[in-house]
Formats: structure tokens, sequence, C-alpha cells
């Protein structure tokens, strides 16, 4: 899966993008739970949950 193409905003070009952060706190969540298989959509919605909300967080912050 192809990640969203970057902003030409260089701020913005230098932060990972959604996709990429997503994925990597579902992994973190993967690993707290020590591995288990199975429960990947349930990582993936949780991280894409905490994500979303730091993002609108880092928006607000910023008054984008």
């Amino acid at each position: 899966m192809a990640d969203a193409p970057q902003s030409s905003n260089p701020d913005q070009s230098q932060q990972p993008s959604r996709l990429a952060r997503i994925a990597r706190r579902a992994h973190e969540i993967y690993d707290a739970r020590g591995g288990q298989h199975g429960k990947a959509i349930d990582d993936w919605l949780q991280a894409e949950r905490e994500i979303d909300a730091e993002m609108d967080a880092e928006d607000q912050k910023t008054g984008v």
C-alpha cells in the first residue's frame, strides 16, 4: 500500500505520512501484546484513532 503524497509545505514534508505513523503505531501495539497474531485489524484501528487524535491536536496547536 502506498503512502499518501507528501505536501509541498516544507514543514509537512519532513513529517512521516499519516499512514506511516499509523503503521508504526499498529506495530507497537502488536509488540505490546506480545506479538499475538489475529488482531491486526484491531491494532490498525486503534493506531488510526490514536494518530488521528495526535494529528488533530497538532493541527489545533498550529492553527491549521
